[in-house]
């Protein structure tokens, strides 16, 4: 048999799951999705930014 060697990094996330579990039982992200026009340009949408700045602060 042939296996191939994965590396794996662990971080550790604190309050970060918490937080972002918090956020996604408010539905914030759909909130804000529905209040922000949404441009075909985006690759990422205007809720999950909003989310990101929350969870990392």
């Amino acid at each position: 048999m042939d296996y191939q060697k994965e590396e794996f990094e662990s971080k550790k996330l604190d309050h970060l799951g918490i937080v972002t579990g918090i956020i996604d039982d408010i539905v914030i992200v759909e909130k804000i999705k529905n209040i922000f026009l949404i441009d075909s340009r985006e690759n990422i949408n205007t809720g999950e930014v909003v989310k990101a700045i929350i969870s990392y602060m």
